[in-house]
């Protein structure tokens, strides 16, 4: 039999022709990318997460964070790009507006909900921002290398980047926070940032050797090193616990901080305060929910009652088995350590700053008295010329730096008009800028005069 075509009427009533039964799920703009290390104490840092999600769309962290993050944020971070804010884009993964503002944009861009867990903004109303999360990137060169030998993804953990964090907790070593090549300090977002390579020299951190073969140590010496372990511990637990419990409250703090003096002192505020080593002032505002203790300190106190800080706030304030332990806690956790040792190993003291001042790479002086654990006024009071001779030889070579960094940018400047012109586009500065990867170069007036000079050059400038 034979069929004719033109009589043939098309199907419509099956389920799977109708669009609107299968719609399309929404597509992110960004890569949909999974975070490391959810729900465990390794979680992943917002401000490691954003270079991973630059290098797998293959662009610098500056193009990423120009071109796509700024312009979800709200207008109070628009002054030129977020890595302007060189020493605070730390702050990012802190609980403050900027992280506020970075989670909810990096949401919009990439469908990933739950971004806050890489941040401190579960717990933004038990923790003030004061001494939360270092400005500077804090790493476990162990960690790095074995993630690197097991062909394992490279990240920053948020817990490196908590103040109070001093130890990595699996290797139980130290943290560094100088680059063993440049002596630097390594930034936690910078405009080509890598992880695991220091952001100044591009130096790999995670050769073990370069530490052993520096005056830097992985094996620095505690004075309890189980506190710091304890501490570890104690916010790991706190990380790796899930955001969908109800966000504790101010209160809570103040209730559990009431129950450990009650238990310890009978609730003596002035008692506890002399046996804690805490002012009786600051004692008493947070009994009264006037103030927030640090992180720090609120950790201290914990530790010396031998209080677990989740199960604390999980049973709202409620302790149950509390063992005073009568060790006293380091004394970097006083507001005001007693910084004048008594014996003092001047000679010891006079060979290491000796060092510092003939390092290739000079340090300011408040850099090389952390290091050596005295305070930057006692090394002044003692060895004032030595210390005046390492400032001096700090700041010439930071001039010329400076003189350095701004004669490489202006090379990069002339390349990136004469290569925007051969394209027929006109090289604003916005466009350099964003062509050579470096948002905030033309605040120095003189790549700016090098930009106007090769614009005259081209007969480009504007008339």
């Amino acid at each position: 039999m034979d069929i004719d075509i033109n009589k043939i009427q098309p199907y419509t009533n099956d389920e799977l022709w109708s669009p609107e039964k299968f719609p399309m799920p929404p597509r992110s703009r960004l890569h949909h990318l999974q975070p490391m290390g959810i729900g465990t104490p390794m979680v992943e840092s917002l401000t490691s997460y954003v270079t991973r999600l630059a290098h797998s769309h293959g662009v610098h962290v500056g193009t990423l964070i120009y071109k796509e993050i700024i312009p979800c944020i709200s207008k109070t971070y628009k002054t030129t790009n977020l890595l302007c804010l060189r020493n605070q884009t730390g702050a990012i993964n802190g609980c403050g507006l900027l992280a506020e503002d970075s989670v909810q944009a990096l949401s919009e861009l990439t469908l990933y909900q739950n971004l806050s867990n890489l941040t401190m903004l579960n717990w933004k109303n038990i923790f003030p921002n004061r001494k939360l999360i270092r400005n500077h990137k804090a790493w476990c060169p162990f960690c790095y290398q074995e993630w690197r030998t097991n062909n394992q993804i490279i990240f920053d953990p948020l817990i490196w980047q908590i103040e109070v964090i001093r130890l990595c907790s699996i290797h139980q070593y130290s943290l560094q926070t100088l680059c063993p090549s440049c002596k630097k300090s390594v930034s936690v977002l910078s405009p080509k940032n890598q992880l695991g390579y220091c952001s100044n020299c591009s130096n790999w951190l995670g050769n073990i050797e370069d530490y052993l073969n520096t005056s830097l140590s992985i094996h620095t010496k505690f004075k309890d090193k189980s506190y710091f372990l304890w501490i570890a511990d104690c916010l790991g637990n706190l990380l790796s616990f899930p955001s969908t419990i109800k966000s504790p409250s101010k209160k809570q703090i103040s209730q559990i901080i009431q129950a450990i003096i009650h238990q310890s002192t009978k609730g003596n505020i002035a008692e506890f305060a002399r046996w804690a080593n805490m002012p009786k002032n600051t004692v008493w505002m947070w009994v009264k929910g006037k103030s927030l203790p640090q992180l720090s300190r609120l950790l201290a106190l914990c530790y010396l009652c031998r209080v677990d800080l989740l199960d604390s706030i999980i049973n709202e304030g409620n302790i149950t088995n509390m063992i005073l332990h009568q060790k006293s806690i380091p004394s970097s956790v006083n507001e005001r350590p007693k910084i004048f040792k008594n014996t003092l190993n001047h000679a010891q003291i006079h060979a290491a700053l000796s060092e510092a001042f003939q390092e290739t790479h000079p340090r300011p002086m408040t850099q090389v008295a952390k290091r050596l654990g005295i305070s930057n006024k006692v090394l002044r009071r003692h060895f004032p010329e030595l210390c005046k001779k390492i400032s001096q030889r700090y700041l010439i070579y930071k001039k010329q730096s400076r003189l350095e960094r701004i004669q490489k940018v202006c090379i990069e400047v002339e390349k990136a008009v004469k290569q925007l012109q051969q394209q027929g586009i006109y090289p604003s500065e916005q466009r350099v800028a964003l062509h050579i990867g470096q948002p905030g170069c033309f605040r120095d007036k003189e790549v700016r005069e090098v930009l106007n000079r090769t614009r005259r050059n081209w007969r480009l400038l504007d008339t």
